[in-house]
């Protein structure tokens, strides 16, 4: 028996091991400064309030960033077990996945224009324009909605990009979180001229969980909801309806 065979059935073995009961898969959209990786190690502004959570909670965790789509495929499949996202129609309508009842964060939405093009003040005046967005991103429900009602889609992978066509297009209006803008700005480094902000909603952000995490998914669930709560109650935790850089207090775990 080769030492190459060896190698190769000890690698499948750990592949095909069960995942341990007390250890959570974390995951996150790649999405900076709300989820990011540094040095090998998950971490970010909305991924930190999850990692308290899940700390608190009794369990370990390993964590990764991935696009969003691929995201969504694995949280659905079990691959990756728990995240901290808005309301998604893949995991919503997902048999295996879990949503917490109460939302812990939310994002601010906003659409931007430049100058002349005609103001946003509701979604209902997006429809018959040109509008940027982010590939694969649901917005919590507002991609949905736009796909239903006739409103003309250009998709990008990239904040920058975002704002690039936004320069070109000046009739069109990106929809993008107040983070995706600055992230945006920094990458493009300029501001777009006479760029308008318009603040469109407030998308909550819930606690997305397999089945499969910690062995049973609705008992781990509760036990997440529950160190949640404890965290708020602690002064630990900022209450829901506040930004996620407004969430995590200075507190030590």
């Amino acid at each position: 028996m080769t030492s190459r065979f060896i190698i190769c059935v000890l690698a499948a073995l750990l592949l095909a091991s069960p995942a341990r009961a007390d250890e959570l898969r974390l995951a996150g959209p790649e999405f900076p400064p709300h989820w990011v990786m540094e040095n090998g190690r998950l971490t970010g502004t909305v991924a930190e309030i999850l990692i308290r959570i899940v700390e608190r909670a009794g369990y370990a965790w390993t964590g990764e960033t991935y696009p969003a789509a691929r995201l969504m495929r694995m949280l659905a499949a079990g691959e990756a077990q728990a995240s901290l996202l808005v309301r998604n129609q893949t995991l919503d309508t997902s048999p295996d996945v879990l949503r917490s009842t109460e939302p812990i964060t939310e994002d601010a939405l906003n659409a931007y224009g430049i100058g002349g093009a005609s103001p946003i003040a509701r979604r209902e005046d997006l429809t018959g324009r040109r509008v940027i967005v982010m590939r694969g991103y649901g917005y919590g429900g507002l991609r949905e909605w736009m796909d239903a009602n006739g409103v003309k889609i250009f998709e990008v992978d990239s904040y920058q990009n975002a704002l690039r066509l936004l320069e070109v297009e000046q009739t069109a209006v990106a929809i993008l979180y107040d983070v995706n803008f600055e992230e945006g700005v920094k990458a493009l480094g300029h501001t777009p001229a006479n760029v308008v902000t318009t603040y469109l909603q407030g998308v909550p952000l819930y606690i997305y969980l397999h089945r499969s995490a910690g062995g049973d998914g609705r008992a781990t669930m509760d036990g997440l909801v529950n160190a949640w709560r404890d965290l708020v109650a602690k002064g630990v935790l900022a209450r829901p309806g506040n930004r996620p850089e407004h969430v995590l207090r200075q507190s030590p775990r």
